[in-house]
């Protein structure tokens, strides 16, 4: 056998096995490829790992969220983009700390399992209160599944009118409460101070020995507010800041560039 023949022949025994072995794997690559599909869910977003008990977000974190902010797959498809962004702020008198609430609607495109009828993303199943995980050229974003749809959401936002009351508030408090404040919430203005009004009152507290008089009477207002708000209708109810449920004698806390709203009671709502 020449020379050229036996250089020849390894090369063909490379096609002989390689060709037959690409076959084979485009093969199983079709046979595993998901059923893409797109839909769409509401999660709250919460820093940490899902499996520790995580913190609300700081504002630092709300800036590095955006909407349009998409994830791609390596080979540079889509798999997650951001609809809307809505935040709130999160009152903990424990940690008074600018934390928020922050909401998202995603559009996704996830596997979808004919037998088991469920959608799957990252190979993790997509169900309501499961986490998930979504990565952007700007952050990692981890939180809670909250709801699913096949279709865009198509939620129904109402304008109610609050009467919002506070009793031994500070003088301070009702000057610093502006006429026209608003908060917007990352989509609209879901808030804003219509009227205000104040009655004086008076607190009276022993002193260290237990004791009253004229040095313990401390002047403090009663205060009522009117302000329009966007609620979010659903099954007859309505929620303000996507889960709060708006009834009498419940409080409604939210902050203006102005004011605090903190401890205010809902009087009534129309």
């Amino acid at each position: 056998m020449s020379a050229k023949r036996k250089k020849a022949l390894p090369l063909l025994l490379v096609f002989l096995v390689l060709i037959p072995a690409l076959i084979v794997l485009f093969a199983l690559l079709k046979l595993a490829k998901p059923n893409n599909r797109v839909v769409y869910i509401k999660m709250q977003v919460s820093q940490g790992l899902w499996w520790s008990v995580t913190s609300r977000p700081d504002a630092y974190f709300l800036r590095a969220i955006a909407k349009d902010d998409t994830e791609y797959s390596l080979l540079g498809q889509p798999v997650a983009q951001i609809a809307s962004v809505r935040y709130y702020p999160s009152f903990d008198k424990t940690r008074p700390d600018n934390k928020y609430d922050i909401f998202l609607t995603v559009k996704l495109s996830a596997s979808y399992n004919d037998k088991s009828q469920k959608y799957s993303f990252k190979r993790s199943s997509l169900v309501v209160g499961t986490p998930i995980e979504i990565e952007t050229n700007k952050t990692l974003i981890t939180g809670t599944i909250m709801e699913i749809s096949k279709e865009p959401f198509n939620d129904e936002y109402v304008e109610k009118t609050v009467y919002l009351t506070k009793k031994y508030a500070y003088p301070w408090e009702y000057d610093a409460i502006k006429i026209g404040d608003k908060y917007f919430d990352g989509e609209n203005v879901v808030f804003e101070v219509v009227s205000k009004n104040q009655k004086a009152t008076s607190v009276i507290e022993n002193d260290y020995y237990g004791n009253f008089n004229a040095g313990t009477l401390d002047s403090v207002r009663y205060i009522s507010v009117k302000a329009k708000i966007k609620a979010l209708k659903r099954d007859g109810a309505f929620y303000f800041g996507e889960l709060k449920l708006l009834n009498s004698g419940s409080f409604l806390e939210i902050w203006t560039p102005n004011f605090n709203f903190q401890d205010f009671v809902i009087g009534s709502i129309q």
